[in-house]
C-alpha cells in the first residue's frame, strides 16, 4: 500500500519548464512508476489526486483524509474574542491569492474606520519573511488591524482559532485537490470558514457538505460576506452556524483510522 500525501511527478505546482526541470521530471516519473507502481492500492488525500496517481500508475487508489484529533480539542474551552476576530494559520504560498481578501477586509476598515471592532490574525506567518513582507507591504496604512506572528505552540493556535469568528482559507490558484491540512484543524470548533478564493473542488466540497463555508471567488464578494458576517456580529457578538456534526465527524482521524483498516482488509 502507496501513501500520497502529496502528489509527486502528478503535481499542478511544480513548473516543467525549461530543459533541465524537464529532464529531471521525466526521470521522477521513471522511478515513481518503478518504485510504486508494484504497489496492490495506494492512498491519497482527495479525488482529484487519486485520479492523477491512477492514470500514471495504472492502479486503484483510495482518499484518505489527513482528519483531526477528536481527544485534542475536547479539553479546550476557550471565550470569543470581544473584537470581531478573523484567523488564518500557518503558511501562505506565492500561489494562494491572499490579495482577494486583503482588498475586501482593507475596503471594510476604510468604510468602517471609526467604529470597526476588527483584527485580523496571521499565526505563524512570520516564520517565512517573504511571505510576512507580501502582506506587510499590502496592508500599509491598515497596520493596526492585524496581528502577524512567528510560529507558536500548536495548543496556542487551537486557543487562538476557537476564540475567533471567522476562519480564513485561501485556496491554490490553477491546482485541484489540495485540501491543506489546516481544513481540517479549522473543522472540529463548528465555526464558519471563509474560502476566498474557492478552489471550486475539495476544499469547497467539504466546506459545503459539513455546513461550515462561506464560499467567495472574488473581493466584491468576499466584501459582501463581511459586511453581512460583522452585522451579525454586532447584533449577537457570535456568528452561528448549522453544522452537519455527522458530516465533521466523518473527518476525525478516529474515522479515517477505520477506513485505513478497511482498505487493509481489502487486501
Amino acid at each position: 500500500l502507496a501513501d500520497y500525501r502529496d502528489d509527486w511527478t502528478t503535481s499542478d505546482v511544480a513548473s516543467h519548464k525549461g530543459l533541465l526541470r524537464s529532464t529531471l521530471w521525466k526521470i521522477n516519473q521513471y522511478f515513481e512508476k518503478k518504485w510504486v507502481g508494484f504497489a496492490n492500492k495506494f492512498t491519497t488525500v482527495s479525488p482529484c489526486y487519486k485520479d492523477k496517481i491512477a492514470g500514471l500508475l495504472k492502479i486503484n487508489g483510495e482518499v484518505l483524509y489527513n482528519g483531526f484529533f477528536e481527544e485534542i480539542y475536547a479539553s479546550l474551552n476557550q471565550p470569543l474574542y470581544t473584537e470581531f476576530t478573523l484567523t488564518y494559520n500557518g503558511t501562505l504560498y506565492p500561489n494562494q491569492d491572499v490579495e482577494l481578501f486583503l482588498d475586501a477586509i482593507m475596503r471594510f476598515i476604510k468604510e468602517h474606520k471609526t467604529k470597526a471592532n476588527i483584527k485580523v490574525n496571521f499565526i505563524g506567518l512570520a516564520f517565512d519573511k517573504e511571505q510576512e513582507q507580501r502582506i506587510k507591504q499590502y496592508i500599509k496604512g491598515y497596520e493596526s488591524y492585524f496581528n502577524i506572528t512567528p510560529r507558536i505552540p500548536k495548543i496556542e493556535v487551537l486557543k487562538i482559532q476557537q476564540q475567533s469568528h471567522i476562519l480564513l482559507m485561501f485556496s491554490h490558484r490553477n491546482s485541484k485537490g489540495i485540501p491543506s491540512s489546516k481544513l481540517f484543524e479549522y473543522l472540529p470548533f463548528e465555526k464558519p470558514i471563509l474560502l476566498c478564493p474557492s478552489d471550486q473542488d475539495i476544499i469547497e466540497s467539504i466546506l459545503t457538505e459539513t455546513g461550515l463555508g462561506i464560499i467567495c471567488q472574488d473581493s466584491e464578494s468576499a466584501y459582501t460576506s463581511l459586511v453581512d458576517l460583522y452585522q451579525k456580529y454586532q447584533t449577537t457578538g457570535n456568528i452561528k452556524v448549522e453544522a452537519n456534526q455527522e458530516k465533521v465527524a466523518q473527518y476525525s482521524r478516529n474515522h479515517q483510522t477505520k477506513k485505513l483498516a478497511q482498505i487493509l482488509d481489502s487486501l
